[in-house]
């Protein structure tokens, strides 16, 4: 059922860009003379997007002949619209929400006889928010009764979350490290089941910032991508 409603969202969305992009105007308009290999069945392939604090930052591969690209998208569930323009094969959605997802769609554009043809709309659509990427290079190092934890830098960072799970115990925060100090250490305090100490743990660290650039406060942290796990053992 869930499967259903999502595809018909989804072919809602793409049937409006499709829509909107034919009533562009002199943007799908066939050039009156001259010679070009453009169609208008051209289309942008490997669009993706990554998190950034300044928003999602979409790439594609470029389409041989075009003269650029024009991106859409859906925000804050607004009717789609033209969110920019670009030369290039990235950009930067800068007014992407902070919390509400955006999504994103992508197509070429050829200049021919001083009017744009626009080709096809990309097949896929990109969504996010203005979001930290995830840590990057995160190790465990294990030291007797000590796990040592590093990772790098995430510009833009005001402080980073460590979680560490052990045994059938949910993940919990342990430590809030500030932005220098990208690494942290796990003591074994020898306090609860010996069980839970004996096997893994299991360890996440996420990049946050305040939005009122306090860093170092819990409340209202907005998230980033949470980094794959690492695991480590405590030996005796």
């Amino acid at each position: 059922m869930k499967r259903r409603v999502v595809k018909a969202i989804k072919d809602a969305i793409i049937a409006a860009v499709i829509a909107v992009t034919a009533c562009m105007g002199p943007m799908a308009v066939m050039a009156e003379s001259g010679v070009s290999t453009w169609t208008g069945e051209e289309r942008v392939t490997g669009f993706s997007g990554k998190p950034s604090v300044d928003g999602p930052i979409l790439t594609w591969d470029a389409v041989p002949g075009a003269d650029g690209y024009i991106i859409g998208g859906i925000q804050n569930k607004q009717p789609y619209r033209q969110i920019g323009y670009t030369s290039g094969t990235t950009f930067v959605a800068k007014d992407a929400f902070e919390e509400n997802y955006s999504y994103y769609w992508v197509f070429p554009y050829k200049k021919i006889n001083g009017k744009v043809m626009a080709g096809r709309v990309s097949e896929n659509y990109v969504w996010g928010f203005k979001q930290l990427p995830a840590p990057q290079n995160l190790k465990a190092i294990s030291e007797g009764h000590t796990i040592r934890l590093t990772w790098d830098p995430v510009p833009g960072a005001d402080a980073y979350e460590v979680l560490r799970k052990s045994g059938n115990n949910p993940p919990k925060l342990i430590a809030l490290m500030k932005p220098e100090y990208p690494h942290c250490s796990d003591y074994n305090s020898g306090m609860g089941p010996a069980s839970d100490r004996s096997g893994p743990m299991y360890y996440w660290v996420i990049a946050c910032v305040k939005p009122d650039r306090q860093p170092h406060e819990t409340d209202n942290f907005m998230r980033g991508v949470t980094s794959q796990y690492v695991y480590g053992f405590f030996y005796r």
